[in-house]
């Protein structure tokens, strides 16, 4: 799986950190095709992939699953990116959506094994 960031800072991010992560906007259409996963977090305040875009970059990667996390704000990438086929786009509010479900999950978890060590059916052992 490769990787790119959009939006590391050039002049403050660690030589090494900016080379093996960032792509300068410029360049991105050009490099998408080899990378798999693409997080996007400038504060730019235009939208810097539109769904054309994605097209183009989907046809060179013969359709191959390309995951882009935007956690800009403003949103670095178009909405109507997520239906282009085997693009999957996420927002700062799916990936928050996402986090409360794990919550919610875990909260459900710990109350079942609660009741479960409790009704003596499976152990539960505390430090």
């Amino acid at each position: 799986m490769t990787l790119v960031v959009l939006g590391i800072s050039y002049k403050t991010a660690p030589v090494g950190l900016r080379e093996q992560l960032a792509i300068a906007p410029r360049r991105l259409i050009e490099a998408m095709p080899e990378k798999d996963v693409v997080v996007s977090s400038t504060g730019c305040p235009d939208t810097l992939l539109h769904r054309a875009d994605l097209e183009k970059v989907m046809r060179a990667r013969r359709n191959r699953p390309l995951v882009l996390p935007d956690i800009a704000v403003p949103r670095d990438i178009a909405p109507g990116a997520q239906f282009v086929d085997n693009v999957h786009l996420y927002n700062i509010d799916h990936l928050e959506e996402i986090a409360r479900e794990n919550v919610r999950h875990r909260d459900r978890s710990s109350r079942n094994a609660g009741r479960s060590s409790i009704s003596g059916r499976t152990p539960c052992w505390t430090n």
